[in-house]
């Protein structure tokens, strides 16, 4: 699973497995409920012009370690602090243009 925005795709994602079909439609899709598994990151595509035409995409990936540590409190409010920063800058916009 990886994130689509306009501009294009979120190079880390993870593996995901579904728990539910909520609802299949007649051209196929279907309205899912998955539970993310392994992370990974994108270190080819090799189809990436599909992810114009609409299709799926397809490629080669490393997955990465997903392990808990400990870290310090002060580290874990600058991570925050970033985020609440780097969050609306990436996704600006993106809820008013998924209403369209």
């Amino acid at each position: 699973m990886l994130l689509a925005l306009p501009k294009g795709i979120v190079r880390v994602g993870c593996t995901a497995r579904v728990t539910e079909v909520v609802k299949r439609y007649n051209d196929g899709r279907m309205d899912i409920v998955t539970v993310g598994r392994f992370p990974f990151r994108i270190t080819q595509l090799v189809n990436s012009d599909a992810y114009a035409d609409d299709q799926l995409l397809e490629g080669d990936v490393d997955f990465l370690d997903d392990c808990e540590h400990r870290t310090e409190a002060c580290t874990q409010k600058e991570l925050m602090r970033l985020y609440e920063v780097c969050h609306p800058l990436i996704f600006e916009g993106l809820s008013q243009k998924c209403r369209k």
